[in-house]
């Protein structure tokens, strides 16, 4: 796994592999094969080792609930929250397990029962960014106060690190504004999605963007557009 933070894919996959063949009964190295499989864009083959991790181990809660996140994205809906309420019956008390249902009852378009598992997230894990995430995004499926929403927003900011040293002021006014755009996946991020015309403005006038993208495969289409259109690009 060290190489695969390091971004080297296709090293920590062929290690990887080399680790399965010579102990194939290892649920967890299973898991961890898929989560490369994932990263390099062969979803489909890491839901297969996610499916052969949890046969051999049916108590894996990270496989569950990774799992259930590409049975979400493959569109196979019954099954990512089949995958999710597994997660949750076998570890109430992960963090990931509980945003992964709650994300799961929203793709089913079960709007009050996802609402319910996200406002249950923060109370169980108040410091946790993610738990306060999951119900923000599930407020915007339910009709909501304008003054509930604005606490969760505040709660979600209160759980948030602190941030570091303020910048500098420049005396020069009239220098570039500059903007850095920090993702794990420009794949399928939605930062892909929809930052394009901010990096193309109209007229051409804008900011100075520099993207760092932790995880681009050659070829892929997201990370090919915006590389062709923000001012500077550094691999994560």
């Amino acid at each position: 796994m060290v190489l695969m933070r390091t971004g080297d894919l296709p090293g920590a996959l062929a290690a990887c592999e080399r680790a399965v063949q010579a102990v194939p009964d290892a649920a967890g190295l299973r898991h961890n094969l898929a989560l490369i499989l994932r990263d390099s864009g062969r979803l489909r083959a890491a839901v297969g080792q996610w499916e052969r991790a949890i046969k051999l181990a049916p108590g894996l809660v990270p496989a569950w609930v990774s799992v259930a996140t590409a049975y979400l994205f493959e569109g196979r809906l019954s099954e990512g929250l089949a995958a999710a309420r597994r997660s949750v019956e076998l570890a109430p008390d992960d963090v990931d397990a509980m945003t992964t249902l709650a994300s799961a009852l929203q793709h089913n378009c079960l709007m009050d029962e996802s609402l319910a598992a996200g406002e249950a997230a923060p109370r169980r894990f108040p410091a946790s960014p993610l738990s306060h995430s999951i119900l923000l995004m599930g407020s915007e499926y339910v009709p909501q106060a304008s003054e509930v929403i604005a606490a969760r927003l505040q709660a979600f900011t209160r759980s948030l690190p602190a941030p570091g040293p303020a910048a500098i002021d420049s005396p020069d006014a009239g220098r570039p504004l500059r903007i850095g755009v920090l993702s794990p996946d420009l794949r399928e991020h939605s930062v892909a999605c929809f930052a394009s015309a901010a990096l193309a403005p109209p007229g051409g006038a804008g900011p100075v963007v520099a993207i760092y993208p932790g995880t681009s495969l050659p070829g892929a289409a997201a990370p090919a557009r915006l590389r062709s259109l923000c001012h500077e690009w550094h691999e994560a």
